[in-house]
């Protein structure tokens, strides 16, 4: 029985049409949906029912049309998409039912209603006999039934009662109901309600009670009907749906009288075409194969018209034929049949949408689903993407796990694993990571030396990352196995280098800086990851370097070794320094600079000659903001080198040379000369505090005037240098009018703090403990610098003597925020509260 969106309106518009407009409304709707373009219809729709001078009649008749509209939609759609246009479609009822309840149409409105429930229900119903399991659909459509057969039964009843009082309406009101138009819309709840018991009955086993009484039911409800005059539209619908009856009711010798009868009587095409269906099934129902064979030789068109409830009787014909050839062993006939049942699948694609294709294609997996060994592979294909199609997800994978192991069986190795990664890839759409991730990983270790296995392996790896995202148990663990397996199956593949990148981050992510750094220190050269590693690589140096030497650790081989490895980026094969400095080429002048001249105590020389080379290279280039940043930072480093050889005078020198520039470039030397102190030996970081005095002396003495922010700089940079050159006292005055000055400046503050506590006296300590609780309470909680101060709260009462203030502190800190600010400050805490105890 073909599932029908009955336009019940349409059927009594000659009897109760009220005007143009509404017709051109419902042809061009009509148009609209038959053409698939629903949310245009739906547009229209909702833009006319906006207008607050609607007339009654177009309001009802547009709700049924916007309803009508998602209803279709939600049939054409797969099921993943459809529950918000089954909510939407009732909605809209609902909305019109209590907006206006004292509508003349509201009948009409709420048939819409009861046949929207209805078909949901025919739906659930046809697709729950056609999937592998369908007892979750079986009982939706059980569900939706009741309340459709509850609706019209009410919907009856009220159309009684208006029967009843029709005689009190004014006469000529076109908004009204007639009599005539009341009894045909009767005669529409009385099909629809017939067509709702058999949908329940259908629901049920074939010998069951219930199966009986609701057939029985529809067919008294459709025998008054069947009697109606010919030209009745409902007339001959009416006698085919009893005939369905009969025949589900296993009365075949009713049924087959009936079918008879009609043949002798001349239908229109459609219905000429319905009973020829039925013809089908029954003769399968009865099981005369023969018979139904006989009747699909016909020709399927009459009068260019086309039937897809015949076309799918068609289908179920090829299909039992071909269960039969294969319980007869005659494998070549069966294969005959299924050509023609998938080639018949195709045509109803082209010829009746969505609905009838997905349907065709979920009864066609089915079929291979019950026997998947008796389908060639290409079929087996064809089956598992109409499945795919028609929503049924699961029937789909197992389809496609079938057709893959149908390849693997004819050694078609390539096609068998373009069809795990279909499967794979329906499993990345649903989003389920590790079922995606399995079949990913299974069919590019299955298959390593496919062209595309290591995409697919990539694709696990995205996977397993989503899985790690989520917290799952495990899943880092699976991440960080999937990444070294995919080094270890395809390191010169491409896909390699991003993948050494991802393993980087998660060493780095562990803090296990020599496996981190010796895999980022691994992706080629020239490659589009190959930057972002060595920045990766230099940062990781500089987080291991920093652990060991708060640990006492030995600093200066790992940092020599590094420096060569960034200086190897430098030289081509010749060991020739390049004549064009590339971007990446001068980050790695710098890292190798900054490693030699913080941890080791020779190279200098070496140093300077780099920079010194990089910088008359850079005279010509073009100038932007990131190349003025470099220059600033390698001039800093080039006198930083200098002063490491004790060469004064020519670091001088250099700063004598900038100064001749705008004040800028020497402010970006200044603070450049700062960061690189605060790594520096205490014999350079004088030398480079006295040069950093030097050159503030020249820029309060220069011509050009500074700006206000200029001048705050210079003033906490002239602080700093003051305390790194061993002035003390002055550093101590410098400091204490910059805090007045700066209440709210925390990195004064906090040096500040710090020059207080490098003198052992207890008021020095006293000022610096008062400080540090002020820093504290200027501090956003929990931010790296509030941590920074409870530390030096915590340690400053340990000096003075207070080690029970001071391991309260910590202990309830410890309580409050565990990790303490991260690990380097924790390890801080810990070592002080064991000195405390």
């Amino acid at each position: 029985m073909d599932l029908r969106l009955v336009l019940f309106a349409v059927l009594l518009i000659p009897s109760f049409s009220h005007g143009e407009a509404i017709s051109q409304d419902q042809r061009f709707l009509a148009g609209l949906r038959e053409r698939g373009l629903f949310q245009l219809a739906e547009t229209y729709c909702v833009d006319r029912l906006r207008r607050p001078d609607l007339a009654d009649a177009r309001r009802a008749d547009l709700a049924i049309e916007l309803s009508r509209c998602l209803t279709e939609r939600a049939v054409s759609s797969p099921p993943e998409a459809r529950p918000p246009l089954w909510q939407r479609a009732e909605q809209v009822i609902d909305d019109f039912v209590r907006g206006f309840p004292r509508n003349r149409r509201l009948p009409l409105v709420r048939m819409q209603g009861a046949l929207g429930l209805l078909t949901r229900g025919e739906l659930a119903r046809q697709e729950s006999q056609v999937v592998s399991d369908g007892g979750e659909l079986a009982e939706e459509a059980r569900a939706n039934l009741r309340e459709a057969v509850g609706e019209f039964g009410h919907l009856a009843d009220e159309v009684e009662q208006l029967l009843r009082r029709q005689n009190l309406s004014p006469r000529g009101d076109p908004e009204i109901l007639s009599s005539d138009q009341l009894a045909s819309l009767r005669k529409n709840v009385q099909y629809e309600l017939a067509r709702a018991y058999r949908n329940q009955a259908q629901c049920y086993a074939a010998d069951s009670p219930d199966r009986a009484n609701a057939l029985t039911r529809a067919v008294q409800l459709l025998q008054p009907l069947a009697g109606l005059d010919p030209a009745h539209p409902l007339a001959w619908k009416s006698r085919i749906d009893t005939i369905v009856c009969y025949r589900l009711l296993a009365d075949y010798d009713t049924a087959r009288r009936m079918l008879d009868a009609v043949g002798k009587l001349e239908l229109p095409p459609f219905l000429k075409l319905r009973a020829r269906a039925e013809v089908i099934r029954l003769a399968l129902a009865t099981g005369r194969l023969s018979e139904a064979v006989a009747v699909t030789s016909q020709q399927r068109r009459i009068d260019g018209i086309v039937s897809p409830e015949l076309d799918y009787a068609h289908l179920e014909t090829y299909l039992t034929a071909s269960r039969a050839a294969t319980d007869a062993d005659n494998e070549t006939r069966a294969t005959e049949w299924q050509g023609k049942a998938t080639d018949l699948v195709e045509q109803i694609e082209r010829l009746h949408g969505p609905f009838w294709t997905r349907r065709a294609g979920m009864l066609l997996a089915l079929h291979f689903r019950r026997a998947p060994q008796s389908g060639d592979l290409d079929t087996l294909v064809r089956i598992a993407e109409s499945s795919y199609r028609s929503g049924k997800l699961d029937d789909a994978l197992a389809l496609y796990d079938d057709a893959r192991a149908a390849a693997a069986k004819e050694n078609n190795a390539a096609k068998a694993f373009d069809l795990g990664y279909t499967a794979a890839a329906i499993e990345h759409n649903r989003g389920r990571h590790d079922q995606a991730l399995a079949r990913y990983r299974r069919i590019a270790t299955s298959m390593p030396g496919d062209p595309d296995a290591s995409t697919a392996h990539r694709m696990a790896i995205y996977h397993a990352g989503q899985l790690a995202k989520r917290e799952t148990p495990g899943a880092v663990d699976q991440y960080v196995s999937l990444l070294k397996e995919h080094l270890q199956t395809w390191p010169a593949e491409p896909s390699a280098e991003g993948v050494r990148v991802q393993l980087g981050r998660m060493y780095e992510h562990r803090r296990d800086w020599p496996n981190a750094i010796a895999i980022y220190r691994a992706v080629t050269p020239g490659d589009a990851a190959h930057q972002q590693a060595v920045e990766a690589a230099a940062r990781c140096c500089r987080a291991w370097l920093a652990q060991r030497k708060a640990a006492g650790e030995a600093t200066e081989q790992i940092a020599g070794n590094a420096a060569d490895w960034f200086e190897s980026l430098l030289v081509d094969s010749r060991g020739s320094l390049p004549e064009r400095w590339s971007p990446l080429q001068r980050f790695a002048v710098l890292e190798a600079a900054r490693l030699r001249l913080n941890y080791s105590t020779t190279g200098y020389a070496q140093v300077q000659k780099i920079l010194t080379a990089a910088l008359q290279a850079a005279a010509d280039a073009p100038a932007d903001s990131k190349l003025a940043e470099w220059k600033s930072s390698a001039r800093a480093l080039l006198v930083f080198s200098l002063a490491g050889q004790d060469r004064r005078s020519d670091a001088a020198e250099v700063l004598t040379q900038i100064s001749a520039g705008p004040p800028e470039q020497l402010m970006a030397l200044l603070e450049g000369l700062g960061r690189v102190a605060r790594e520096a030996r205490p014999p350079v970081r004088t030398e480079l505090a006295e040069l950093q005095l030097r050159t503030i002396d020249l820029l309060r003495n220069g011509r050009t005037p500074l700006a206000q922010t200029q001048q705050q700089s210079l003033e906490k940079l002239r602080a700093k240098a003051l305390a790194d050159a061993g002035r003390s006292g002055e550093a101590l005055q410098q400091y204490h009018a910059l805090a007045k000055k700066y209440p709210r400046d925390g990195a004064i503050q906090e040096d500040y703090v710090e020059l207080l506590m490098m003198r052992d006296d207890r008021s020095s300590l006293t000022a610096a403990l008062a400080k540090s609780r002020e820093l504290e309470s200027r501090s956003p909680p929990q931010s790296e610098r509030w941590f920074r101060a409870k530390y030096t709260v915590a340690l400053l009462h340990y000096r003075l003597g207070n080690e029970q203030q001071a391991a309260k502190i910590i202990r309830l800190l410890q309580l409050l925020h565990p990790e303490l600010g991260g690990p380097e400050l924790k390890a801080k805490f810990e070592t002080l509260l064991q000195r405390c105890r």
